[in-house]
């Protein structure tokens, strides 16, 4: 495996001459009998060539992104977690609309997993789609070391089968002018308002550049997972002539061409299907000043062969309830922070605190006037209550907030992509106003928060409680 692919495995960066194989990353199919283990252990790797340093890393199996798990609609997938780090951790499914006990969120649904211990997940899946999984215990570190992967559910068939599909985690990692990973997590300060963005970004763990061979005439079908802690990528499909058929798991309601980049916060997801055509070469580009102008993140290379071209269908739904706004529960949520200065005076671990006490907590964002996990809930309905959250920016900064547990319907706001999709992740600009709906229906205790981990650990973070 170390001879074709990401340079998180081996000392030496993979050349941008290379073309990237995509059965590259390991991938481990669900098992009935014998659970998929997920081993998390310390890693000592160089991130670039030529650096005298390995840096600190956290890897599942060895490799960042771990392995492709993959199940079916429907059935079970169960997951032996081994923690061989020398800090508890636990892993959260994302986009998973599963039992509450099997989230993986510490002290709401679960007790750490403490160093040489063990802990297995078992539970259903019930929507088809592009998933991942990552760590949940201080994941602001510990996603950041490498801590992810994916996670693909297959539904029924359709005219999809078949394609040559490609899995794409896209990271940053954020290393200094020796080529060693940054560490200084507990300096919470450390990437300011914006959340840690990294500087260099990797595709399945290899360098920008990377290229695919894919035959001509064929189908291809990208699932692309964002699992960077703050960092948005802006995608050009355009040169693909692409239709996106999928976003955070979910089916649009026909497939559409967008005609601009997409964005693609931290934790969402995208589906895009294409047929290559004749082109030498054709480009996947970030189109995000971050990196520069049209970055290319991938060159899609044709090869010999020719495929009969499909006719591009909208996929199978997934089976979720349709929320009822005219009887829903409306939750008031306002953001605030992003400063000291902003923040004065908000509730925490119960208390009022002034800025000196918060910046001592390292506090700085909140939700409806409380920073960090409150011992109520925002909201506590019976299953099946319909809910709407009318989200009021108030800060200077844009966040990615996410809904354990649950999907939801954005309201009101236009979309390129569709007004009637589903997402469990949504981007809510500065100073934006933003209603979501979903059905409340699955019991437990679940956590909302900003997927911008550092927002999260300072602040960002609540819960809500289906009886």
């Amino acid at each position: 495996m170390q001879n074709r692919r990401q340079f998180l495995t081996s000392a030496a960066a993979l050349s941008a001459s290379t073309v990237w194989d995509s059965t590259a990353m390991s991938t481990t199919t669900r098992n009935d009998d014998t659970p998929v283990v997920l081993r998390a252990a310390e890693v000592h790797r160089k991130l670039e060539p030529g650096v005298d340093q390995p840096s600190r890393l956290f890897l599942y199996n060895g490799d960042s992104p771990g392995p492709t798990i993959r199940g079916r609609r429907g059935e079970q997938i169960r997951v032996l977690f081994e923690n061989d780090l020398g800090v508890p951790s636990t892993i959260h499914w994302h986009g998973i609309r599963l039992e509450n006990q099997m989230d993986g969120v510490p002290g709401l649904t679960q007790s750490p997993v403490l160093p040489g211990e063990s802990h297995l997940y078992e539970f259903t899946v019930p929507d088809a789609g592009t998933y991942w999984y990552h760590a949940h215990f201080n994941s602001l570190e510990q996603v950041a070391r490498g801590l992810y992967g994916p996670l693909i559910v297959d539904g029924d068939a359709d005219h999809l089968d078949g394609m040559k599909e490609v899995v794409i985690v896209l990271d940053d990692w954020w290393v200094g002018k020796n080529g060693r990973f940054i560490d200084g997590f507990t300096d919470w300060t450390q990437g300011k308002p914006g959340g840690r963005i990294g500087n260099i970004v990797t595709v399945n763990g290899a360098p920008p550049g990377t290229r695919l061979g894919v035959p001509t005439g064929q189908a291809v079908r990208l699932r692309l997972i964002n699992s960077a802690n703050a960092r948005e990528f802006f995608l050009d499909f355009q040169q693909l002539n692409a239709s996106v058929v999928a976003v955070d798991g979910q089916p649009l309601p026909r497939p559409v061409q967008p005609q601009s980049p997409l964005r693609l916060g931290p934790a969402q997801r995208i589906d895009v299907s294409f047929v290559q055509g004749g082109d030498d070469e054709v480009n996947l580009i970030e189109a995000s000043g971050t990196l520069g102008a049209q970055s290319v993140l991938a060159t899609l290379i044709s090869e010999r062969g020719s495929v009969a071209p499909i006719k591009l269908l909208p996929l199978k739904s997934n089976n979720l309830a349709e929320p009822d706004r005219s009887k829903a529960v409306e939750i008031p949520f306002i953001m605030t922070g992003g400063s000291i200065a902003e923040i004065e005076g908000v509730f925490h671990q119960g208390e009022r605190r002034n800025s000196i006490a918060l910046s001592h907590a390292q506090q700085i964002w909140a939700f409806n006037g409380v920073a960090d996990l409150p011992e109520a809930p925002l909201f506590r309905v019976e299953r099946g209550t319909s809910v709407r959250l009318l989200m009021e920016n108030r800060t200077g900064w844009s966040h990615a907030m996410h809904v354990h547990g649950h999907h939801f319907k954005v309201i009101g706001t236009a979309d390129e992509l569709s007004p009637d999709m589903w997402r469990d992740t949504i981007m809510i600009d500065r100073n934006q106003n933003l209603e979501i709906a979903f059905v409340a229906d699955n019991p437990g205790r679940w956590l909302f928060h900003c997927h911008m981990l550092q927002h999260a650990v300072s602040g960002m973070r609540t819960w809500f409680e289906v009886t």
